[in-house]
């Protein structure tokens, strides 16, 4: 019996303890669910002021979740963070839906520690205010927290142009990955991001920040980048896939960038040749508008190097950008320019020199309509593919220095030497010099580039006179009239005129402008 009582005894207080146990256990969690319910019925109003406070801003807030255990986890809806921009309330971050994680410790600390945020739904509206930047700093007072990652996928950056007739810049990021985010100084970032012209896919890493309340222009940002798979096409004119890389530093109204370019199949559609484009530059990029200043574009194709420099800035309204560029070079082939403008194979061959300042004005209607060149070139030692043409040029040049037998295969080089001006689809020529050993010819004029006419005059000037340019009777007949085209200069001096078409050009002599042309050749 003692033995059953004692037995008895030990189940009892071992009840006991169960019971205790259970209800210190159900206590702990009553206490936790009160906790969790406080926290829940305040972490709206917290996460409101402390972001408030943080980005100076007001703050919208549709609903917000807290789990305490095992580790803190909150989830939310409809979070907008709204600053005010030029009188008027703007949405600077806007979030469809988000979710953090941290541990209870680092939210009892002063400084609120998460580790990792996630949004959907992710729009950043940046304004820059006009002017901003001679506005006196705003010493504010950050509370402290900090995000170890913030990621975001399928986010977007909408940067409002400080004049309200620009257009805006909008940036598609596929996924957006902040490091270090939160805090008062910069963020480490990558991003991948959907260009919009040329539409391709650009990967960005590196540092941003701190965020500039008064000036969004003046926020440092730096790092590298890789443009891949850009579709030339879009702009009609030309083709090709374009891939760039490079580094940049700065503010983010003013960055400054320098990299490369590749696009192994670059083609201009008016001669539908495939070359290989490759290019170094150095430019600047207002980050809030897209404005880009080329300091130096060195672009090489075929045997060709060509410089450029130049601007490239947004104009009000829905049209587009005027592009302004200086371009020269000293080192250029004409074949290598010819390829890219004529589907036929290159007629001519020889080095080019050039120096022209060009503008493109934004609208509808192909670029020829739209485009103004001003400006000289050059070619030396040109040489003609065609044998046809090839044997003329000799042909000429023996005449005219009063040698009558030419050899069929002969090159003789020719120069060219012209200052142009191109507007509204007219080429306008002041001046076209050409030159052969013996002949000389000096022109002005225009060619239609729409339907392709030609429109010059002006005066040849050759060393022998016409008897010697020709054999038996007829030069006995010539020699008659010798005296009346030659002059103190030249031997012999033609008044002609180049009418028709490129394809089929018609030469004339004008006889009736021979006394002015006489004046034009003794006076140069």
């Amino acid at each position: 019996m003692v033995a059953l009582a004692e037995v008895c005894i030990q189940q009892n207080v071992s009840w006991r303890k169960s019971v205790l146990w259970t209800l210190v256990a159900l206590f702990l969690l009553g206490a936790v669910l009160l906790v969790n319910a406080y926290v829940n019925h305040q972490a709206q109003a917290l996460a409101r002021d402390m972001l408030a406070e943080h980005f100076h801003s007001e703050v919208e807030l549709g609903s917000i979740h807290v789990r305490l255990l095992p580790t803190v986890q909150v989830t939310g809806t409809g979070l907008t963070v709204v600053q005010s921009a030029g009188g008027a309330k703007l949405p600077f971050i806007h979030a469809e839906k988000f979710s953090a994680s941290t541990s209870l410790w680092n939210m009892l600390t002063r400084t609120r520690h998460l580790h990792r945020v996630r949004a959907s739904g992710l729009v950043i509206t940046v304004a820059r205010h006009a002017g901003a930047a001679n506005q006196p700093a705003v010493k504010r007072k950050v509370p402290e927290f900090d995000i170890d990652e913030l990621e975001a996928n399928q986010a977007t950056l909408v940067i409002l142009a400080s004049d309200p007739a620009k257009r805006s810049l909008v940036y598609h990021m596929h996924r957006l990955v902040l490091k270090s985010a939160g805090a008062s100084g910069a963020m480490h970032y990558r991003a991948l991001l959907e260009n919009a012209l040329p539409p391709g896919e650009i990967e960005a890493e590196g540092n941003f920040g701190p965020w500039n309340y008064q000036d969004s222009g003046a926020t440092h940002v730096d790092g590298k980048y890789e443009f891949k798979k850009a579709d030339l096409s879009v702009f009609h004119e030309i083709s090709g896939t374009l891939s760039s890389q490079g580094t940049f530093t700065g503010e983010l109204g003013r960055i400054d960038v320098q990299g490369t370019t590749d696009t192994p199949d670059f083609k201009v559609k008016a001669g539908n040749h495939a070359t290989d484009l490759k290019t170094t530059f150095s430019a600047t990029v207002d980050g809030t508008n897209g404005d880009t200043q080329l300091h130096n574009v060195e672009a090489h194709f075929e045997n060709s190097t060509v410089a450029v420099k130049g601007s490239v800035v947004d104009v009000p309204g829905p049209l587009g950008h005027i592009i302004d560029l200086d371009v020269r070079s000293s080192d250029a082939h004409v074949e290598d320019m010819l390829k890219m403008a004529v589907k036929p194979p290159p007629a001519m061959h020889g080095g080019l020199q050039f120096a022209a300042k060009l503008k493109i004005i934004p609208g509808d209607g192909p670029v020829r309509s739209r485009i103004t060149a001003e400006g000289q070139a050059e070619i030396a030692n040109g040489t003609f593919r065609k044998a046809s043409i090839s044997e003329k040029i000799a042909e000429l040049s023996h005449k005219a220095e009063g040698e009558l037998k030419a050899d069929n295969d002969e090159q003789v080089p020719a120069k060219f030497k012209t200052t142009f001006r191109l507007a509204k689809g007219t080429l306008n020529v002041p001046s076209l010099e050409f030159d052969v050993p013996g002949a000389e010819a000096k022109l002005h004029g225009s060619y239609n580039v729409n339907d392709k006419t030609l429109d010059f005059s002006g005066t040849a000037m050759l060393h022998a006179e016409l008897s010697q340019m020709t054999t038996g009777f007829k030069s006995f007949l010539l020699k008659a009239v010798d005296p009346f085209f030659k002059s103190k200069s030249a031997g012999t001096v033609l008044p002609i005129t180049i009418t028709g078409t490129r394809a089929d050009p018609k030469f004339k002599v004008e006889l009736k402008r021979l006394k002015e042309a006489k004046k034009t050749a003794d006076a140069d």
